[in-house]
């Protein structure tokens, strides 16, 4: 948390005042309570056993339906749903809320307004050329392979190659 909220201040360039947390041993030893209060930081916990007064917990349970749905509409392996649950984070970050005044997080975090021309669904199918040197003369030109994630480093995707079974950062890739 220490770390999260020193990242935090450096990007928003604002100081964090108030932090919400539920009663987990994490959030609550004499070490981050000493932290908060030397820096000045109201930390007020959620009631025990009512994660419906905790943003961060219905927030979790939302990506977890994103995710479980991503996860059977693909029919990708059961193995790939933490690339399922980054996706849904992804694109619940891109889209509007009305807790945010109409405005996506991304847009509220980076003062942009979020490009979603490059947005694609989980599982779509593509293919990713091979290199000559890369194959032989009867190998074929290109290898087919899953969208699961996006890279926020650079444009492109990482995608999960079936005859693998790992994932990859792939900056070229055609979509079928």
């Amino acid at each position: 948390m220490i770390e999260y909220i020193a990242w935090a201040e450096r990007q928003q360039d604002r100081t964090v005042k108030h932090v919400l947390t539920d009663k987990g041993g994490e959030f609550f030893n004499n070490e981050i309570d000493k932290w908060y209060k030397a820096h000045g930081i109201v930390h007020e916990p959620c009631g025990p056993d009512a994660p419906e007064s905790n943003p961060s917990e219905r927030m979790n349970q939302t990506l977890a339906d994103m995710m479980r749905a991503m996860m059977k509409h693909s029919g990708l392996p059961s193995i790939l749903w933490t690339e399922a649950a980054l996706h849904a984070a992804y694109l619940r970050n891109r889209v509007q809320s009305k807790h945010n005044g109409g405005v996506a997080p991304f847009e509220r975090w980076y003062n942009i307004k979020p490009s979603v021309r490059h947005i694609r669904p989980f599982g779509t199918l593509g293919y990713v050329f091979i290199a000559k040197h890369h194959r032989s003369k009867l190998d074929d030109k290109s290898v087919a392979l899953y969208l699961v994630e996006y890279s926020d480093a650079s444009t492109g995707y990482k995608r999960y190659f079936p005859k693998t079974n790992r994932i990859r950062f792939v900056p070229d890739v055609r979509f079928c």
